[in-house]
């Protein structure tokens, strides 16, 4: 996958010597851009599907989503936060 995005110029990777080698990955500007678009649309697409809850349905929603995840986190499967 980085080496994708080191294809398209959406990321920028260098060798750091902190205590042993290590690869940084960093945006570049067009990087920056894309991931601006597409957490853009993403907020889009959200608006979209949940438009008909109400915003107590909403916090429920996020309440039972980040159990949800903290559960796949524990088992090792997948980030924390939602």
């Amino acid at each position: 996958m980085i080496d994708e995005l080191l294809g398209q110029d959406l990321v920028r990777a260098m060798a750091v010597n902190v205590g042993g080698q290590h690869e940084v990955v960093t945006l570049t500007a067009a990087g920056a851009a894309a991931r601006a678009a597409t957490v853009g649309d993403m907020k889009g697409v959200q608006d979209v599907l949940l438009a008909s809850i109400t915003k107590g349905e909403s916090a429920q929603l996020r309440y039972l989503l980040r159990r949800v995840c903290a559960t796949a986190a524990r088992a090792g499967h997948g980030r924390s936060k939602v």
